[in-house]
C-alpha cells in the first residue's frame, strides 16, 4: 500500500515543480526581465507588454490541440518537450536584438513551456491519479505557482546582477533544465495503469458507469452545457481577478493612499493564495465541488466589495485576503470539477476547449476595469460592477449537473 501511495504523490510533486518553474519563470519574473529590454531599446510600454500578450493567446489557441495530445499521448514526453522549449526560449532572449525577436520568443517558445508545464498537463496528470483525493492533490500542486512568484523573481534578479544580461538568460534556461528534467523523466508515470496501480491507491478502479457520456470529439464537448455553464463562470472569475491584479496600483492611489501601499497588498494577495489552494484543495473532496466554486466566487465578491470602500486601509486590505483565498481555490476547483463532470478519458481535451473560453474574459478584465475607473472617475462603480457579475455567476453553479466519470483513459 506504500508503494501505491507513494507513486501518486510522486506526480502531484512533478505537478508542483513544473508549475512553480513555469509560473515563476514566464510570469513572476517578467517585470524583472522585461527592464532588461526596457534599458536597451527604449520601447513603449505597450510593445513592452506585447510580448506576454502575444504569449497568452498563442497558449489559449493551442490548449485545445494540447489536450488532445494529453489524452493520447505521453505526458512525461510532453512534459520534457516544454522543459527543452522553455528552457531555449530563455537562451534565444540572450541573443535577441529588438523586441520584434523577443514578441516571437514569447509566443513560440514561452507559450508551449506555459502549457506544457502548466496547470492543462498537471491537472490532466493528476486527474488520472486521484478521485477521492483529487481536489487536495490538485490544490498542493497549484502552490507551486505561488512557490514560483517567491523564488524567481529575486533569482532572477541576482543573476542579471551578477552575469550581465545576456549570460543571466542562459542561466536560467540553464536553471530550467535542472529543476525539472531529471524529475520528470524518474518520477512522471503517465497513468497508474502503467505501473499496474489505480487511482488513490486502491486495489480496483473506480466503479464507471456504462452509460455515461462519451466526450471523446470536440463537437461532444460543445455539446455538453456544463462545458459552458463552467467556462463561462471560471471566464469571469478569472477575469475579474485578473482585472483587480492588473489596476491594485491604481486601485489604491485612487483612494488616496501612498502607493507604496500596493507592494503589501500584493503580498497579501500572494501569501493568501497558497494558504486558499490548500485550504480549498482540502475542504472542495469533502463537500460538492459547486459549492466550492460557489464559496470562491463569494470569497471574491467580497473581496471587491470590501476593496470599494478602499479610503480606509483596513477595507484594502481585508479585500486582499479574501481576493486571495478565492485566488487559490480557483485552480483546484476547475480541475476537481472537470474530472467530476467529464471523466478523465479525455480531460486533456475538454480542459484545452475551455482555455479558448476563459482567455477573452482575461483579456478584457484588466482593460475593463480601468475604463469604467476612466467613465466614472473612481474605482468605486467597476469594484460594484465586478461584484455584480460574480454574484450572477452563482446562479449558473445551479445548473451544472455532475455526470458519471467516463471510462478510464486508453493507453498510449
Amino acid at each position: 500500500m506504500s508503494s501505491k501511495f507513494t507513486a501518486g504523490w510522486q506526480q502531484v510533486f512533478v505537478a508542483f515543480l513544473i508549475q512553480c518553474v513555469s509560473t515563476g519563470t514566464i510570469v513572476y519574473s517578467f517585470s524583472v526581465i522585461s527592464l532588461v529590454f526596457d534599458t536597451q531599446w527604449q520601447p513603449s510600454r505597450t510593445l513592452l507588454t506585447a510580448s506576454m500578450s502575444a504569449m497568452v493567446l498563442v497558449s489559449g489557441l493551442m490548449s485545445p490541440w494540447i489536450g488532445v495530445r494529453l489524452d493520447k499521448g505521453s505526458i512525461r514526453q510532453l512534459m520534457l518537450i516544454g522543459a527543452v522549449l522553455l528552457a531555449s526560449g530563455f537562451a534565444l532572449l540572450s541573443v535577441a536584438s529588438s523586441m520584434i525577436m523577443v514578441i516571437a520568443i514569447y509566443a513560440i517558445f514561452m507559450s508551449m513551456g506555459s502549457i506544457l508545464l502548466g496547470p492543462l498537463t498537471a491537472s490532466a496528470l493528476l486527474a488520472r491519479w486521484f478521485e477521492k483525493r483529487r481536489a487536495l492533490a490538485m490544490g498542493i500542486a497549484a502552490m507551486g505557482t505561488s512557490l514560483g512568484g517567491f523564488v524567481f523573481p529575486p533569482l532572477v534578479q541576482s543573476l542579471i546582477d551578477q552575469l550581465g544580461n545576456q549570460m543571466s538568460f542562459v542561466g536560467l534556461g540553464a536553471i530550467v533544465l535542472v529543476a525539472t528534467v531529471p524529475f520528470i523523466f524518474w518520477l512522471t508515470i503517465d497513468r497508474p495503469s502503467d505501473r499496474g496501480l489505480h487511482a488513490d491507491g486502491e486495489d480496483a478502479p473506480p466503479l464507471v458507469n456504462p452509460n455515461s457520456p462519451s466526450f471523446d470529439s470536440s463537437a461532444a464537448v460543445f455539446r455538453s452545457t456544463n462545458f459552458w455553464l463552467i467556462g463561462i463562470s471560471l471566464g469571469i472569475l478569472f477575469g475579474t481577478y485578473s482585472g483587480l491584479m492588473a489596476n491594485m496600483g491604481t486601485v489604491t492611489v485612487d483612494f488616496g493612499h501612498d502607493s507604496g501601499i500596493t507592494a503589501g497588498l500584493l503580498m497579501q494577495i500572494a501569501v493568501c493564495g497558497f494558504i486558499g489552494k490548500l485550504l480549498f484543495g482540502s475542504v472542495a473532496d469533502k463537500v460538492d465541488l459547486r459549492f466550492a466554486l460557489g464559496a470562491a466566487i463569494l470569497s471574491l465578491t467580497g473581496g471587491f466589495l470590501l476593496l470599494s470602500q478602499g479610503a480606509d486601509a483596513r477595507f484594502l486590505s481585508l479585500g486582499a485576503i479574501l481576493a486571495g483565498l478565492a485566488a487559490g481555490g480557483m485552480l483546484p476547483v476547475w480541475g476537481a470539477l472537470l474530472a467530476k463532470c467529464f471523466g478523465t478519458a479525455n480531460y486533456g481535451r475538454v480542459m484545452g476547449l475551455m482555455s479558448p473560453v476563459i482567455m477573452p474574459f482575461n483579456i478584457v478584465g484588466p482593460p475593463a476595469l480601468g475604463a469604467v475607473a476612466d467613465l466614472s472617475g473612481s474605482y468605486v462603480n467597476g469594484l460594484l460592477l465586478y461584484a455584480g457579475l460574480l454574484t450572477a455567476v452563482i446562479s449558473l453553479l445551479f445548473f451544472i449537473r455532475y455526470q458519471a466519470e467516463a471510462a478510464t483513459a486508453p493507453a498510449s
